[in-house]
């Protein structure tokens, strides 16, 4: 009689996995789930983890379960909290949203200012008057270092414009509706508008510095605006000009966001107010409960 060869055979032991959103466990045998077995709201925690860009290229063509779970309101919604930060409350005063197109689009809570800190010279701005030695892009010089002001070292590095001896002034308009707002938002909810920017003068120049921001109809008639003038004598020191749009009239799709400078002394040269981080944020007023 042979003897056994001692060689234990080994069983696999069922693994589990466990979702982040209801704590289900669900168990497979040989450490595989076969792909056709699993569940949507596994995939649905697997996707969340892959770029989004990915997700709408390629990986909503996989198969049909994979399209269904990527194409509902529920694994956009989760995106907007989990990626753009969104709050769980907007998602309750939300009606009729495409929550895959505010994901891309992101037009609440983040800057809808294009180029706001000279980083692309001056693409997405209209220049209206280059006056002097015209409109230039710099790295500050002649001020203090901007992040001591914002109290961010992502301030560091940042680019200005810089106005010379006669009016330099240019502008930006913003098509609400293009951006990814909705018409309810927009008119029924009235989000605050917060808009803003830094400027400065030098240590050896004085400046003359504007802003003004219009909320305008579909026929670019202002609904309401804001302006704020500015004069600083020589100095090394950031001034930021800011405000908040609230209870305006419904019918508001544009913004025109526009500002100027020049120096005070008309020397040749860049001497007038610097410029940058202008900024343009929306903020959809949420329920208290």
């Amino acid at each position: 009689m042979g003897q056994a060869s001692g060689r234990e055979i080994s069983q696999t032991k069922p693994k589990k996995v466990c979702t982040e959103d209801n704590n289900k466990e669900y168990e497979w045998a040989d450490g595989i789930l076969p792909l056709t077995e699993v569940p949507d709201d596994v995939l649905a925690e697997v996707l969340k983890r892959v770029p989004a860009r990915d997700i709408v290229k390629s990986c909503v063509f996989v198969c049909k379960q994979w399209n269904n779970v990527i194409n509902t309101q529920t694994f956009w919604k989760e995106l907007c909290i989990k990626d753009n930060g969104y709050p769980e409350k907007l998602f309750h005063v939300l009606v009729d949203e495409d929550f895959k197109k505010l994901y891309f689009k992101r037009p609440y809570y983040t800057n809808l200012i294009k180029n706001p800190d000279a980083r692309d010279d001056f693409d997405h701005w209209k220049i209206h008057h280059s006056g002097g030695d015209k409109w230039k892009v710099e790295l500050p010089v002649g001020c203090n270092p901007l992040e001591e002001y914002t109290g961010t070292e992502q301030s560091k590095g940042t680019r200005c414009w810089v106005t010379s001896y006669s009016e330099c002034s240019k502008s930006q308009t913003i098509d609400l509706i293009e951006r990814g707002c909705s018409e309810h938002v927009l008119d029924d909810l009235r989000p605050d508008i917060h808009v803003s920017e830094w400027y400065a003068a030098r240590f050896d120049c004085g400046i003359e510095y504007c802003i003004k921001v219009e909320l305008l109809k579909n026929d670019r008639t202002a609904v309401k605006e804001w302006t704020f003038d500015d004069s600083q004598p020589a100095g090394r020191e950031w001034f930021k000009a800011e405000h908040t749009f609230t209870d305006y009239d419904p019918g508001v799709r544009y913004i025109k966001y526009y500002h100027r400078g020049k120096d005070t002394q008309f020397w040749a040269g860049w001497y007038g107010a610097k410029i940058t981080l202008s900024s343009v944020i929306l903020e959809p007023k949420l329920n208290s409960t």
